[in-house]
């Protein structure tokens, strides 16, 4: 295991929990919204180590990848496809797929969930001030 969240809070939002293994994508849906940028930003930093959360165990490195950086010295990796088009997304993809089948792991941050192409295993987080408590 890599990494363990046991379910976190952030703001208005429930990440459900969820660990993540060598060899594994793991797909967070996010959706679209004025939260994604934010909230994003939240999740790297505590997937990442930089801010510590109770919750959330860490026992591989995780870096952050913006999609004009280069990932291949980093074993497990955070990345997301905004901005990319939809045949540069999918070469994106096939990339992190390779380097994960070489060992690695990785987290995508997705602000969507139409393509199901596109992980290994997901989770979808939940807006809190729905009263129905459905994703957003």
């Amino acid at each position: 295991m890599l990494l363990e969240n046991k379910g976190i809070i952030i703001d208005n939002f429930f990440i459900p929990p969820f660990t993540i293994d060598k060899g594994e994508i793991l797909t967070i849906y996010m959706f679209g919204g004025e939260h994604f940028f934010p909230l994003e930003k939240k999740l790297v930093e505590i997937f990442s180590g930089k801010v510590k959360n109770e919750n959330v165990k860490i026992y591989g490195q995780f870096n952050y990848i913006k999609n004009t950086e280069s990932f291949s010295d980093k074993v497990n990796i955070i990345f997301d496809l905004v901005g990319q088009s939809a045949t540069l997304a999918y070469e994106t993809f096939d990339k992190v797929k390779q380097h994960v089948d070489k060992g690695g792991s990785a987290i995508f941050l997705d602000n969507h969930n139409e393509d199901r192409l596109f992980r290994t295993r997901h989770v979808i987080i939940k807006n809190l001030n729905n009263g129905d408590k459905k994703p957003i």
